[in-house]
């Protein structure tokens, strides 16, 4: 994509996953090397996806299956740490990932932030040394959210550019563009709150949150865009090189009537859990929430989405940087897929084909500062590449269906780019329920019991095997798996209903990960491996700890079997650090049977509730409830 030209008649070489030379196919005769006959097609850079929340192996396979060679993650942790680790080394195919910090949010008015997981701050002492530890953890960017106070994004902003860590995200809410622009982001997501203050007459306009709401709650906000003022932030942002990722398609997924979104024929390459979730999410947060008719909500979200539109026509009219991202992860907004439905609203905002195919390849890679390694076919840059059958710079339906894929120098022919989405439909379609992996735990033990989710869309199970070594001392080996991804085994021991060690293992599509909790004089010593094998240890001092949600909150079953009693603070593991908790127990008894709840209550999220049901007849029942979704109940 250095510029709107053909190349006719060339030949590309690749050596060691890089591009070695470009020249016309007279001159390449008889170069020894394997060769793949692309004669009469077209060479392109492969496509970049910079707005994803990557989260399975099989998201492997849908982007390099649709061209995509390139994703940047938007809620990083260890996993895609080590994720893209193992890419660059070689150890499997892309897509090449750039990651993001883990969200970092304000707290709202239950002291929660907006997704669990996120980090958090309250005053702008605490910035710095956030920023600074998740520079250190190998981080590309930074992302802001949207609870945000402007004095907290200042901080953050301050200490990004001290530690020279880009700030991206939302545009928090209550605070204007300009602000932020001036606090430090060079570049926002979704275009959420681009409409802060940017209304006409003087009736008062909702808060932003849920994103871009005042929109979607009435046209009436439609006509009262100020559009002049529009046009002045996007001049400063095409001034001051601030980049937006608009991300048309999450809108166009997330207030899609079920109906009809439930008929998309790429459901088929998602799991059953997924779909139920994502229709349950329609269903229950959209439309149950709206006072209008199917083809009411139909008209007034293309009216949205043709807003939506002409604020990104107004964004490139200005010469505002942009790029090209989905925001998959999301309701009805798949990986893969959906780029080339984004590509496509670019193009209906305006913008040519050109200029739309070049923020999904070179502006990518100079937004991220990589134009020397990828984004054009030129040598010494990584051999990222799609081959089709069709011209992409007369239509971008030439990419949808590419004849063969180059990522890293690895290539992958037209059969096997089918067998990749046959591989992700079958496994998707498959109605078997995961088995929870064999143990290594006690032997012979007293118990051995398997969760399973009573709502089979749920794709997990749980393992707890016991084994009482004294009255006061028990073995307990958990074992859990959700999906096809996610997988734990750990072997804990317990004295008196208190954790005296622990060692587990993780793998995930980001690697494996290993820790050991010991308890050494008066605490304990936890030390860990992370998936991108970054080690880390620390030590606390607890007279009683237990293990928590990131480590076998299952085993607790069996502590609760024997009638120990209990009240440890719970540890967990999180991004690269030790998170303690107080668990709460409270015990009752119904015709009969004897429940028990867990309360975990992290600073900063919302609360769970873990439930365990212990019957007469010696089975137990598990529920989970918390953050907002239905409880997921478990039986043996």
């Amino acid at each position: 994509m250095v510029s709107n030209v053909l190349l006719r008649e060339h030949t590309v070489v690749v050596e060691r996953g890089r591009i070695k030379t470009v020249a016309p196919t007279a001159s390449m005769q008889n170069l020894g090397y394997p060769t793949f006959d692309g004669s009469r097609q077209f060479l392109f850079p492969g496509l970049a996806d910079m707005h994803v929340h990557f989260g399975s192996s099989a998201e492997i396979a849908l982007n390099i299956a649709k061209g995509i060679t390139t994703v940047r993650n938007m809620f990083g942790g260890p996993d895609h740490l080590g994720f893209g680790k193992r890419v660059r080394a070689g150890e499997i195919p892309g897509p090449n990932m750039i990651t993001t910090s883990p969200l970092v949010d304000g707290l709202g008015e239950q002291g929660a932030t907006i997704w669990p997981g996120s980090a958090f701050v309250t005053n702008a002492e605490e910035a710095a040394p956030l920023v600074s530890k998740f520079k250190n953890r190998g981080y590309a960017q930074l992302k802001v959210y949207s609870l945000l106070t402007l004095d907290l994004l200042q901080s953050l902003g301050k200490a990004a550019r001290h530690h020279d860590l880009p700030m991206v995200g939302h545009c928090p809410n209550g605070v204007t563009f300009e602000e932020a622009i001036d606090a430090g982001i060079s570049c926002f997501e979704h275009l959420t709150g681009i409409l802060n203050g940017r209304f006409t007459g003087t009736d008062a306009v909702p808060d932003s949150w849920p994103w871009l709401s005042h929109l979607w709650m009435s046209s009436d906000y439609l006509n009262r865009i100020d559009w002049e003022s529009l046009r002045r932030v996007a001049g400063e942002m095409a001034e001051r090189g601030v980049w937006n990722c608009p991300t048309i398609t999450v809108w166009q997924g997330g207030w899609t009537h079920p109906d009809e979104a439930t008929n998309d024929e790429r459901l088929q390459f998602l799991p059953q859990a997924v779909t139920a979730e994502w229709a349950d999410y329609a269903t229950r947060w959209i439309w149950n929430n709206l006072d209008a008719t199917p083809l009411e909500w139909k008209s007034h979200r293309s009216d949205v989405l043709e807003t939506l539109l002409r604020i990104v026509g107004v964004l490139y009219e200005e010469g505002a940087p942009l790029l090209v991202g989905t925001d998959y992860g999301n309701a009805y907004t798949f990986p893969g897929f959906s780029l080339h439905d984004e590509l496509k609203n670019l193009a209906r905002a305006g913008i040519p084909t050109y200029e739309v195919l070049r923020a999904a390849t070179s502006e990518a890679a100079r937004f991220v500062g990589q134009e020397t390694e990828w984004g054009t076919i030129q040598p010494g840059k990584r051999a990222d590449f799609i081959l089709t059958d069709n011209n992409p710079l007369q239509s971008l339906d030439a990419l949808q269906a590419p004849r063969a894929v180059v990522v890293n120098g690895m290539l992958f022919d037209e059969g096997e780019l089918e067998n990749l989405l046959s591989d992700v439909r079958a496994a998707a379609q498959s109605s078997s329920l995961p088995e929870a992996p064999v143990l290594e735990g006690p032997s012979p033990a007293d118990t051995d019991q398997v969760f399973r989710p009573k709502n089979k869309s749920l794709r997990s199970a749980i393992r707890v095997r016991s084994r009482a070594m004294t009255p006061e001392r028990l073995e307990v080996a958990e074992a859990s798996v959700s999906g096809a991804d996610f997988v734990r085994v750990a072997a804990l021991t317990f004295h008196q209903g208190t954790l005296i060690s622990a060692k587990w293992r993780t793998h995930s599509f980001g690697g494996y990960s290993t820790g050991t909790i010991e308890a050494v004089g008066k605490g304990f010593r936890v030390a860990v491996t992370d998936p991108d094998d970054y080690e880390w240890a620390t030590e606390v001092t607890s007279e009683a700890i237990g293990p928590g949600e990131s480590i076998a909150v299952a085993a607790w079953s069996a502590v609760l079997k024997r009638g120990i009693a209990v009240e440890p603070m719970l540890a967990d593991v999180n991004q690269s650090e030790l998170q303690l908790a107080r668990g709460n127990w409270e015990s009752s008894r119904t015709d009969g049977d004897e429940l028990w709840t867990l309360s975990v209550d992290k600073a900063g999220t919302f609360p769970r509730r873990h439930q365990f049901r212990l019957s007469e007849d010696g089975t137990i029942e598990m529920s989970l409830a918390g953050y907002w979704g239905q409880p997921i109940e478990y039986a043996e």
